[in-house]
Parts: C-alpha cells; structure tokens; sequence
C-alpha cells in the first residue's frame, strides 16, 4: 500500500501494476478461499479496463484515497465504511472509464 502511495505520481503504467496488486492482495485478506477465487478472477477479467483507466488520470492521487479509505474501514473493523469505500471506488473507476470512452 506505501508502494501505491509513492506511485501515485509516477508513470500510468507503474501505477496499474501496483493497483492491480493491491486488489489482489485485498482478495487474498479476505481469508476465504472461494471469496478469494472470484474477487481474482473478476479483477483478471477488468485488467485491462482497469489498466486503462489510469492513462486517463493526470495521477494517481484520486485512486491512492479511494484504497486508503478501504483499508481504513478493513483496519478499523468498520464494514460499513469498508462497503461505503468499496462503493465510491467502484464509482471512481466508472468514472474513470465514462472519461475514457468520450475522449477516444
């Protein structure tokens, strides 16, 4: 995660990579094997969205807070503020992907 904070003003690509490694990582904490195998299989199968979405940023920052806040209600054993991070990410992904589709 201190990665994905450094790497928030670095090159869209570097940035990607470590994205998708902390989502792997947050399936990997769920401890349940099954939770586990889908949450990775869904973000293999948004890779490349995902991936995408990131050259459409002028950095990172937006991403990194969206996580921290993830993090923050999985820390804090607070579901709620874990769902409610989750949610906005996710919205700030579609976002993200709305702005890539209209300046194509």
């Amino acid at each position: 995660f201190n990665e994905l904070r450094r790497a928030a003003h670095s090159t869209p690509e570097e940035f990607a990579r470590l994205d998708l490694e902390f989502h792997h990582i947050l399936g990997q904490a769920a401890h349940n094997n099954m939770m586990s195998r889908i949450y990775e299989f869904v973000i293999d199968y948004f890779e490349e969205s995902i991936s995408n979405s990131h050259h459409k940023q002028t950095n990172g920052e937006r991403t990194y807070k969206a996580h921290s806040q993830i993090i923050e209600g999985i820390r804090s054993n607070n579901p709620e503020l874990a769902r409610k991070a989750i949610y906005d990410s996710v919205d700030l992904w579609e976002n993200f992907q709305y702005q890539a589709r209209i300046t194509r």
